[in-house]
């Protein structure tokens, strides 16, 4: 009798907590948002082991996706005209993943 209650009670953990993990999946870089401690605006960010730069408005939801060939370096910027302007590191047979890594600038409209 207890492995049929434990068994329930993981049924319902599941059929419960189903639909939350499945709202969250829509999102892109967001753990957790205190909207009274938040700027009200977006993030732009590039994570480095991505070849894909993300713009997230504050509940996590993506605005828009930029794919690159590479990897990038370090920073991403939104420039004036609404481009994106990208470092990114050349694959070569040695790597160097501190500071200053690069070697190409892509910009995309």
């Amino acid at each position: 009798m207890k492995f049929k209650f434990k068994t329930l009670i993981l049924f319902y953990m599941v059929l419960l907590t189903g639909p939350a993990i499945k709202a969250q999946s829509n999102t892109v870089g967001l753990i957790f948002n205190d909207s009274a401690k938040s700027y009200n605006g977006y993030t732009l960010f590039s994570p480095l082991a991505s070849k894909n730069s993300y713009l997230i408005d504050n509940r996590g939801y993506l605005i828009h996706e930029w794919t690159s060939q590479y990897r990038p370096a370090q920073s991403v910027m939104l420039l004036p005209d609404g481009s994106l302007l990208r470092p990114a590191i050349i694959q070569s047979g040695k790597i160097f993943l501190a500071g200053g890594a690069g070697g190409r600038v892509e910009r995309y409209d």
